[in-house]
């Protein structure tokens, strides 16, 4: 028996249009899906320098064309936490934006720094600020800064010199400092940080916040203060025994603690923030003492540790 092929002829004539159209219209997108978008930014940014002095220092973003490397000028050398802050503002941002870094490189210089290290990560959020900014070709509102770590998806945390930072912020200009302020102690730092050098600060949480924040020329609102209690009931109970002293330790803490709240109470007037502010610990206390009955002694000496 004799086998027949069957060969099938398609009329390409018939569809050449077609498949001319599909092609031209698949290499116009090409370009526009995968091309890196290229832009520059300069961010100005507190930091603490020396022995407890704040200054600013700027830091600038380049995106280039590239295979998705991260690079940082070594002049000033640039420490660990710092390349690993920059490495979280670039996932961030590039998040953020909707976009893949793959084909792009990113560059960032810390200028104005006179010493030869540079390290920490309160600059991150800063950074990836500075990105969005090359990334969208915008600028900032130019009467806020920003200070805050930053993780890979783009949640602000809180950081430490806060008072140097907004003291340095203020003498230069600034108006407001944008950072992580969601424990109550930073919120009573905010209202002496107001009173005291006249700057605002504000909460902002991620990135999202930020850029709403910063791309913006609304006025900005410090932060409302609606904190939340300490848990202690289900919590268990943890063994503390032959931790005696260290137990009386907190227990003086917590008792050391409650009577200075009682007499800041009796100074301030009940219409404030601050007074509300101390209501709050005043609440806290008794609440306090029942981790130390349930044996977190640490946590409960934490909680007054100020």
């Amino acid at each position: 028996m004799i086998g027949v092929e069957r060969v099938v002829v398609m009329d390409f004539g018939r569809y050449s249009g077609l498949i001319l159209v599909m092609l031209c219209f698949h290499f116009l997108i090409m370009p526009l899906s995968y091309a890196c978008v290229e832009g520059s930014s300069k961010v100005v940014v507190p930091a603490v320098v020396g022995k407890d002095r704040g200054r600013l220092v700027t830091i600038s973003v380049k995106v280039t064309n590239g295979t998705g490397n991260v690079y940082t000028e070594i002049h000033p050398i640039t420490g660990a936490y710092t390349q690993s802050s920059e490495l979280s503002a670039v996932k961030a941002a590039f998040d953020y934006l909707n976009m893949s870094n793959s084909d792009c490189d990113v560059y960032f210089d810390v200028e104005g720094v006179s010493g030869a290290y540079v390290d920490g990560p309160s600059a991150g959020a800063a950074m990836a600020l500075g990105l969005v900014s090359a990334l969208r070709g915008r600028e900032p509102r130019s009467d806020a800064l920003v200070t805050g770590t930053i993780n890979d998806e783009g949640v602000i945390g809180p950081i430490g010199g806060l008072i140097e930072k907004a003291k340095a912020t203020r003498v230069l200009g600034y108006d407001y400092l944008l950072t992580s302020l969601d424990d109550p102690r930073d919120v009573l730092l905010t209202s002496f940080i107001e009173d005291r050098y006249g700057i605002r600060l504000v909460n902002v949480r991620n990135l999202t916040d930020l850029c709403n924040k910063m791309f913006s020329n609304d006025p900005l609102d410090t932060p409302t203060y609606n904190p939340t209690h300490t848990v202690v009931d289900g919590v268990g109970r943890y063994e503390t025994s032959g931790l005696d002293d260290f137990r009386m330790i907190a227990v003086t803490m917590v008792a050391e603690f409650d009577d200075g709240i009682s007499r800041e109470l009796n100074e301030v007037s009940n219409r404030s923030e601050l007074y509300k502010i101390l209501s709050y610990y005043k609440e806290e206390t008794p609440l306090i003492r029942k981790l130390i009955e349930h044996g977190y002694l640490y946590t409960a000496a934490n909680k007054v540790f100020t």
